[in-house]
């Protein structure tokens, strides 16, 4: 089965993207993977352990609204699997590797005016690239 990797980090040009891959893995027969990359704060690396892992509540709020989009905009009788999953990594690296086996990556945009719209953001850039 495919399956489609999409970044998302709360922002509503991460939804957009959300909404566009959740679309397309729905006529593609292909499985849908929503992916969140965090990084702790610089404080939190001094005080956790390494078997330690930091907080995800708020990263966690994001995939729960994410997974509640994807399954409220499917229609009755569609059916899409779903899997979602919190990268501690910096973005690039965390969306590079949750996409090695996949079919597609999907990434969002920051939606900084008209001209610059129109420009590859830098985590598409990076992905692209590597």
């Amino acid at each position: 089965m495919e399956t489609i990797v999409v970044g998302v980090d709360g922002s509503s040009g991460s939804f957009d993207a959300l909404d566009w891959a959740a679309q397309e893995a729905l006529l593609r027969g292909a499985a849908l993977e929503i992916v969140l990359a965090v990084l702790p704060a610089p404080s939190a690396n001094f005080y956790l352990k390494h078997e330690q892992e930091p907080d995800t509540g708020a990263a966690d709020k994001v995939l729960a609204e994410a997974l509640e989009r994807v399954h409220t905009h499917l229609a009755d009788g569609q059916q899409l699997e779903v899997r979602s999953r919190v990268i501690h990594a910096e973005t690039v690296p965390a969306l590079i590797e949750a996409s090695g086996q996949a079919d597609l990556l999907v990434v969002g945009y920051q939606g900084r005016g008209a001209f610059s719209g129109m420009l590859l953001g830098s985590a598409s850039l990076h992905c692209a690239t590597n």
